[in-house]
């Protein structure tokens, strides 16, 4: 197959730059875990691909969301009940929207890799699945 013709080139890369038109940060993070950060963690600052949450990216979300908030609760928040905005609906600029391509992660069973993965405030909440045109829905699922 023709390299400008391939499922990259006709569906990822045209997803990808319709989400950054919208406001979207883009990170290719194929190799994440090849170009660690000076913390020694990955570049999206994960420890490991189990890790789904960006807690680099919701911890500050989490200050600026909650101003009145102590930082003792931020720093608390999902392991005591503690109500705190994860998301600004009312006004979604004020969000950190990343989209991650070709993004890893490893379960207990296996390992796989999302086409591309949308974070807001640090937390998974878009998850595309992408095939080329010309492909057979139902190949995506039975792995041909």
């Amino acid at each position: 197959m023709s390299h400008g013709y391939g499922e990259d080139a006709l569906v990822k890369q045209a997803a990808v730059e319709l989400l950054e038109e919208l406001g979207w940060d883009t990170v290719g993070a194929y190799g994440e875990f090849g170009r660690p950060g000076a913390d020694g963690r990955s570049a999206l600052g994960r420890e490991t691909e189990a890790e789904v949450v960006l807690t680099a990216r919701l911890r500050p979300a989490l200050v600026r969301l909650n101003p009145e908030a102590s930082g003792e609760a931020v720093e608390d928040a999902g392991e005591e009940t503690e109500r705190v905005r994860v998301i600004d609906w009312s006004d979604p600029a004020n969000n950190d929207l990343l989209l991650c391509s070709e993004f890893w992660v490893a379960g207990e069973m296996y390992r796989c890799r999302a086409d591309l993965l949308g974070f807001v405030n640090g937390m998974p909440l878009l998850f595309v699945e992408l095939k080329a045109a010309h492909r057979r829905l139902e190949l995506a699922y039975d792995g041909i």
